[in-house]
């Protein structure tokens, strides 16, 4: 090969390289470079009473004590590998992971672009892949296990694991009327065979339907907890730690947004208190 043609090919690979698969701040696709002081935030202190009247519920779980802790903006974007469920099967599997994948990037662009890959395995490294677990009626169903540890002024923030629950799928037919059940509760000459009627219903498993809408709630929550973000103290927020009865649509609110919005504008690793 002569050298004017290896040069050429080494200036293409650099190129792909650089472009596609180098990532970072500043790339095509992800943010710009944050200037430095916003992540080297370690020893610099802030004012609760100046920050958290207007960061959202940033500072509810906390106390107005804290320390901010997130991703670093210098990562540009982030990339999710989304696999399918492997104990279901077909479309149901198929229809859960795409519904986790819509929940996972109503966050896009708060503060990064975020891409999702659906394969089991990738070229490129992901920043996040989602473990699915079976089992679980209640709650979000998930979890996000994170640290963060200090590198000087910096504060390096690493998620360990993000999971979604998928609850148990009840058989084909009609949805049973738990809150009529619960409401004889209170006025049944026999409670007790009231209860045994829920118990029943409790083992019948969920509706499909709103299996999927729970999938995708707990895919938003526990990406919002990727972010950096803790509870929120109200039952509006997707970040609201119980998920309400009856949903029936999973959407994050203008105040989730706020506060992830405004962790990101705080130096990395600063105190609020």
């Amino acid at each position: 090969m002569t050298a004017p043609r290896f040069l050429l090919l080494a200036a293409v690979a650099l190129a792909v390289w650089w472009f596609g698969f180098r990532g970072g701040c500043g790339t095509r696709g992800a943010l710009a470079c944050p200037p430095p002081v916003l992540e080297e935030g370690v020893g610099v202190s802030l004012t609760a009473a100046e920050i958290c009247p207007r960061a959202g519920y940033l500072c509810v779980e906390k106390g107005g004590t804290l320390q901010v802790a997130r991703w670093p903006l210098e990562k540009g974007k982030l990339r999710v590998r989304v696999p399918l469920p492997h104990f279901l099967e077909g479309d149901q599997a198929r229809r859960i992971r795409d519904l986790a994948v819509e929940g996972i990037m109503a966050w896009d662009g708060y503060p990064f672009p975020i891409t999702v890959e659906t394969g089991r395995f990738s070229l490129r490294k992901s920043d996040l892949v989602l473990a699915w677990a079976p089992g679980g009626e209640s709650g979000h169903g998930g979890g996000v296990r994170f640290r963060s540890d200090v590198d000087g002024k910096r504060l390096v923030w690493r998620v360990e694991s993000l999971s979604v629950t998928v609850p148990p799928i009840a058989a084909d037919g009609p949805e049973p009327d738990v809150e009529a059940l619960m409401a004889q509760l209170a006025t049944s000459p026999d409670p007790a065979a009231v209860m045994a009627q829920l118990d029943k219903l409790m083992t019948r498993g969920v509706p499909f339907e709103r299996v999927l809408v729970r999938v995708k709630a707990s895919a938003m929550h526990e990406m919002g907890h990727a972010l950096g973000l803790m509870h929120s103290d109200s039952p509006d927020d997707i970040m609201y730690p119980q998920m309400p009865h009856g949903m029936k649509e999973a959407r994050a609110s203008a105040r989730d947004f706020r506060t992830v919005e405004a962790l990101y504008k705080l130096p990395n690793g600063a105190m609020v208190e």
